[in-house]
């Protein structure tokens, strides 16, 4: 599996060809004036993802060297369009689709193996919570379990959060305990708040 990191937010590039430009019709939008309105597209093949610049006016640039032809890309990979740079990541899955084949167990895998960072962790979970309407309420609480579970351990091994750190997890753990009765979760969620030393522990 293909993703995009762009301004903090994966994109997965799952279809066979992926357009990136200012056009409201691409599946990457840009929004800085250098971007062509079709500047560039990634393409799915069997040797792995191509990209091509479309005749875009300021041109498209990978690893700051300037694309003058097909380009088949490599992990790590940074793609530059005016002052947006998008990094290639490999080998995520999905947050949907392990909810909903492996519940919390596949979610917990991929939270532990595929996750290194601490960095990684939170914005995984924040990307969870915004695409959380596309989930049921117990798939998407029992993946934020798996995430926050996830972290406290690497917590243990690594130090406390900073303010602003502490401050993501108090508002992704508000939200779970607003999916489920307020006795679900209650040992849990104190739990956390405790490890993760935030607020509102009796």
């Amino acid at each position: 599996m293909h993703w995009l990191r762009f301004k903090g937010t994966r994109f997965p590039i799952r279809r066979e060809e992926t357009l990136i430009g200012r056009s409201a019709y691409c599946t990457i939008v840009l929004s800085n004036e250098l971007a062509s309105r079709k500047h560039c597209t990634l393409r799915n093949t069997p040797e792995g993802l191509v990209l091509t610049d479309l005749g875009s006016t300021h041109g498209t640039f990978v690893n700051d060297h300037r694309l003058l032809g097909p380009r088949l890309l490599a992990p790590g990979d940074r793609i530059r369009v005016g002052a947006d740079v998008l990094e290639l990541q490999v080998g995520e899955t999905p947050v949907r689709s392990q909810c909903e084949t492996g519940g919390r167990g596949s979610f917990a895998e991929l939270s532990e193996e595929t996750t290194r960072t601490r960095l990684d962790l939170l914005e995984l979970l924040e990307m969870l919570l915004e695409r959380s309407d596309a989930l049921s309420a117990e798939a998407a609480a029992l993946a934020v379990v798996s995430l926050l579970d996830s972290l406290m351990r690497q917590c243990e091994r690594t130090g406390p959060l900073s303010e602003a750190q502490r401050a993501r997890v108090l508002t992704a753990l508000e939200r779970v305990e607003g999916w489920s009765p307020a006795e679900a979760r209650a040992a849990w969620a104190e739990n956390v708040r405790r490890a993760l030393a935030l607020p509102g522990v009796t």
